[in-house]
């Protein structure tokens, strides 16, 4: 299973972006096919999170996280699995016209997270994963 790893600070405390990707490397033994970070910031606050990627649905570089939504709105780090990705992918493309990256079941999730954030209640009742 991949590793996550996360960091919400206010921007006052003195923890650099770099310090939390050292951080992050101590869990590569979870996810040792890629790794990645990524910070938010705003006036009062920073987060980070950081992912470490062991690949099982796609193994390509097109499926590394954190991933974005194909708008660029939403952003995703996951670890788990979702079995019904391809036909949900489907229902997704009825929907709406996208341009697939990745083979990935978390560009999946993203996008349909992207569709039905105004009702998680049948966001999370058409995932069947772990």
């Amino acid at each position: 299973m991949c590793g996550i790893f996360a960091c919400f600070k206010n921007n006052s405390f003195p923890y650099s972006f770099n310090k939390f990707k050292e951080g992050n490397l101590l869990l590569q033994h979870r996810g040792p096919d890629d790794n990645n970070c990524i910070e938010f910031v705003n006036n009062e606050n920073t987060i980070f999170f950081g992912h470490n990627r062991l690949s099982i649905q796609d193994i390509s570089q097109n499926g590394s996280q954190p991933m974005y939504s194909h708008t660029g709105r939403y952003c995703i780090i996951f670890n788990g699995e979702i079995y019904n990705h391809k036909e949900l992918r489907k229902l997704i493309e009825n929907k709406k016209e996208i341009k697939w990256k990745s083979t990935s079941d978390t560009e999946t999730l993203i996008n349909l997270f992207e569709l039905y954030y105004t009702d998680l209640h049948k966001f999370f009742n058409l995932l069947e994963g772990q």
